[in-house]
């Protein structure tokens, strides 16, 4: 059976994500509003200067995402890899094929719980032993 890919990402990435999208959707409305209000060369002028401005922030918010400008070239996913290992977490699940629905999210999140369980328990036991070394 295929493995399927899921992707965990942290819920601050995707709250920063939503937030950027929000703010750029609301630089373009007003832009748009002033564009329609334009009626003579003062109108114009400001309307240029906001744009020049709301340029700089978008090219700012840009920078900060570390999207490769090959990607906007190109747009080759797999220019986006070294993006993808620091803002998520990539899960294989790999089905029991029983016939029944092979993509439960529930058993999916069943599973990485499990391995935070697992992980958590050498986190633990890694943090007792240094603890005992250090009251030696």
């Amino acid at each position: 059976m295929k493995k399927e890919k899921f992707y965990i990402i942290p819920e601050d990435t995707y709250n920063q994500h939503i937030d950027q999208e929000v703010h750029l959707y609301g630089m373009l409305h007003q832009l748009a509003f002033v564009a329609g209000k334009v009626k003579d060369a003062e109108d114009v002028e400001h309307f240029r200067e906001t744009a020049i401005r709301y340029g700089k922030i978008a090219d700012e918010m840009f920078a900060g995402w570390n999207i490769p400008g090959r990607y906007l070239v190109y747009g080759d996913k797999a220019d986006l890899h070294a993006l993808k290992e620091t803002e998520i977490a990539e899960v294989i699940f790999e089905p029991e094929d029983d016939g029944e629905n092979p993509y439960c999210l529930r058993e999916i999140m069943e599973n990485f719980l499990s391995l935070l369980d697992e992980m958590g328990a050498v986190l633990a036991e890694a943090l007792g032993e240094l603890d005992a070394l250090d009251e030696e």
